[in-house]
Parts: C-alpha cells; structure tokens; sequence
C-alpha cells in the first residue's frame, strides 16, 4: 500500500518539489543545502532573508484522521482507497501511562500509527 501511494502521488505530480523528508532520493539535508545557499545567493545580491522556523514535532500526533482522509480524496485517491486509509487510521485505542498508573482505554480520534511503514 505504501509504494502505491507513493508512486500515485510521485507520477501525478502532488507533493510539493522541495518537500525533502520520507521521500526516495530526498531529505531534510537536502532542504537545508538549498536553504543555506538561498540566503548566500541573496547576501551576494545584498538582498535581506526572512527566514522563520516552525516545529512540528508532533504534527503526527495531531492530524485529525477524518481531515486526513478528506485531503487523501482531494488528492484524487479513490473512494476504496481513502476508505482502506480510514479503517487503517480508526478504531485505534490507547492506554495512558503516568507514574506506572495507567489509565482505561481511550479512543483516538487523531495521529498516525508510529512505527509503521504507514507511519512517520
């Protein structure tokens, strides 16, 4: 499932161009190397830089699944497959721990399974 979206999404041209982390042949070095030499390029053109750097360490955790679905359809992912996404993403619980107590069993109605190759 992972190659197919990834192909879909790579031969019908939908990330966007500079987006470096979990793609083939890209990374996050990459985006910094083009970074660094943007603002040398304007430095040389005594141009100003503006730069301003957002965390979005748990966006994962974050994400809505019915948001996430939805975008998977603007994407142009058929109905089969968005619906495959969604039962992958629901029905998913959690039990919480907190000074070795753990809490009853919860339903999350956001985030992305870690770990998996579906997954961050």
């Amino acid at each position: 499932m992972h190659k197919q979206m990834i192909q879909f999404l790579e031969i019908n041209n939908l990330l966007y161009n500079r987006q470096g982390g979990y793609r083939a042949n890209n990374s996050c070095d990459d985006i910094t190397a083009d970074l660094i030499d943007e603002v040398l390029t304007n430095k040389k053109s005594k141009l100003k830089n503006s730069i301003l750097f957002v965390d979005y360490t748990s966006a994962f955790d974050l994400m809505p699944i019915n948001r996430l679905v939805e975008k998977c359809k603007g994407y142009r992912f058929t109905s089969n497959q968005a619906s495959l996404i969604s039962s992958y993403l629901k029905n998913r619980s959690y039990v919480f721990s907190v000074h070795g107590h753990l809490s009853r069993k919860c339903q999350l109605s956001s985030g992305v399974p870690q770990g998996s190759v579906l997954g961050p």
